[in-house]
């Protein structure tokens, strides 16, 4: 019996979350945020072969851009390392935020990412 080892340094999380893949001068590409972790995210969609290896992803509430570097291709998408985090509007209430209603996506989730990415940034 074959078994599979994981070999990410942290654990991942179904996520399901609408966001947004931004590289300069080209129109956003929307994408599906498939699993996240401390360190990276599977995005899905059909990356085009313009698709430069450092990007920004936009999360869908608009609060965050995330730096993120290709680490793998796949057929559904590709697979991230964040690089930086940037704040860039305040979350609305948890309360009227329909991601949060949805189960998709916590305000606790972004400020557990924008944490682990500024731990990072300090070392």
């Amino acid at each position: 019996m074959k078994v599979e080892l994981e070999r990410r340094q942290f654990g991942r999380r179904t996520v399901r979350q609408h966001a947004w893949v931004l590289v300069s001068k080209r129109a956003r590409l929307s994408c599906l945020v498939l699993n996240l972790s401390k360190q990276g995210a599977f995005l899905e969609f059909d990356p085009p072969k313009w698709l430069p290896h450092a990007f920004d992803l936009l999360l869908e509430d608009g609060s965050v851009v995330i730096g993120c570097e290709v680490r793998h291709y796949a057929k559904m998408g590709v697979g991230v390392n964040f690089v930086e985090a940037q704040v860039v509007a305040t979350p609305e209430p948890v309360a009227a935020n329909p991601i949060v209603n949805t189960g998709l996506w916590t305000g606790s989730d972004q400020a557990n990412l924008r944490n682990a990415l500024a731990s990072r940034r300090r070392r």
